[in-house]
């Protein structure tokens, strides 16, 4: 039953293959990616303080931090070829942390909703929201100088 409610309007076809989203509801390919690099972020970051208290396994613990590091930068990949970013400076630095922020945000919502801090709670919640419009806002930025210096070097 439930796997026909999540088929249900997803139907895929030719046309709409490709599409940036699977139904309606779902989030955009942009969202997701920039969830999986924050995540990823994270785990690194939970990893530096693993590898700082471990005792005698921290090589061990920095090889699994390295590809953990490799999944994020396939990621970050994915994000400037769909996007068709070409970032200059610290953009992309930029990026990883407003992703970060908002996986991060979101956490600590979380834990202030589990022990019934439910206003600071919704701050948090609404901090993540405004981190990834943030990180949208930036990407189209990005994407407006792109095609600002294609219009200059044409002219």
């Amino acid at each position: 039953m439930r796997k026909k409610l999540l088929l249900r309007g997803a139907r895929m076809n030719k046309k709409n293959f490709h599409a940036e989203k699977m139904h309606l509801t779902d989030i955009t390919l942009v969202e997701e990616i920039a969830w999986v690099i924050g995540d990823l972020w994270n785990m690194e970051k939970h990893l530096f303080q693993t590898i700082a208290r471990a005792e005698d396994k921290k090589k061990h613990y920095m090889l699994f931090l390295n590809e953990i590091r490799k999944s994020r930068q396939l990621f970050e990949d994915l994000l400037i070829s769909s996007e068709k970013l070409e970032l200059k400076g610290a953009s992309w630095c930029v990026i990883k942390h407003l992703c970060g922020d908002m996986v991060q945000s979101g956490e600590v919502g979380s834990k202030l909703s589990f022990l019934e801090r439910f206003e600071e709670a919704g701050k948090c919640f609404e901090a993540s929201d405004y981190f990834r419009n943030l990180l949208y806002l930036l990407i189209k930025i990005i994407k407006m100088e792109v095609e600002h210096a294609k219009v200059e070097g044409a002219a």
